[in-house]
């Protein structure tokens, strides 16, 4: 059952790339340049998150540690972002109305989320 948690929690944590993959490209644009960054950017806040486990390991107060918690903070923000308008882009096809931006927000922090999850449980789990 463990490794079912996890299988799934990874599933959704490539959703989530997807999706931060699909945001980054409803807001910058889908020529060439921006199709690249997009991809650049979505692999790189997957990294991030999926490291979740071992950046928080770090020495909170030396400058590698600091450095890697305001990256991931960051990583954080950037994801909840563009997975919400990614979510809402790929689901919804169009601007949310209110009942639907509160079920996007609750997918979209489920979702962002378990790439996170999937990143503090691997090492009790397998």
């Amino acid at each position: 059952m463990r490794g079912f948690l996890l299988i799934c929690l990874g599933i959704t944590g490539l959703w989530d790339g997807f999706t931060t993959l699909y945001g980054t490209l409803a807001i910058l644009g889908a020529d060439t340049a921006q199709m690249f960054i997009s991809v650049v950017m979505a692999v790189v806040i997957m990294g991030l998150l999926f490291s979740t486990r071992s950046i928080m390991k770090t020495d909170p107060v030396s400058l590698l540690g600091v450095l890697l918690r305001l990256l991931w903070l960051t990583a954080v923000s950037y994801d909840l972002y563009t997975s919400y308008i990614g979510n809402e882009e790929f689901i919804i096809q169009g601007i949310a109305n209110d009942q639907q931006a509160v079920v996007l927000l609750g997918i979209t922090i489920l979702v962002s989320g378990s790439p996170i999850m999937f990143s503090l449980l691997q090492d009790r789990y397998l």
